[in-house]
């Protein structure tokens, strides 16, 4: 089963600078027989990581350590290596721009990667952008 992608727009949280918009991305993963994921979403995405949520299956439970990636078009891991070995059992977050001290901006189709999962083992990634 290849990996979905949903988008959900939140309405724009107001207060007393500007209005902004948050769009939170969920793709919902099952690895191929080799334990791996590699798929892009269809249309480009714009903006700037705020947070990075992976949550394991707890049906078909990934290897324990397994990574994720979240590729630019120039095949940039735009998670900064914080999506590396991802917990089997718990739900993990991040924030990539806090690890750099660096905002962490895209303009992209994005690809998500995920390695050493295990034969169709599977999980969420969730990416909250503005």
């Amino acid at each position: 089963m290849p990996a979905t992608i949903t988008v959900l727009r939140n309405p724009p949280h107001v207060d007393n600078v500007a209005q902004k918009a948050i769009t939170r991305l969920v793709f919902d993963w099952v690895a191929d027989g080799v334990g791996d994921v590699n798929v892009a979403t269809i249309v480009a995405y714009s903006g700037e990581i705020l947070r990075v949520v992976t949550i394991p299956s707890a049906i078909v439970v990934p290897n324990n350590l397994y990574d994720v990636e979240l590729r630019d078009s120039d095949g940039i891991d735009l998670l900064l290596t914080g999506g590396a070995n991802r917990s089997d059992v718990n739900t993990e977050q991040f924030c990539p721009h806090l690890s750099t001290y660096s905002r962490v901006a895209m303009n992209s189709v994005l690809t998500i990667v995920v390695a050493n999962a295990g034969a169709t083992r599977g999980g969420q990634l969730i990416i909250y952008i503005e």
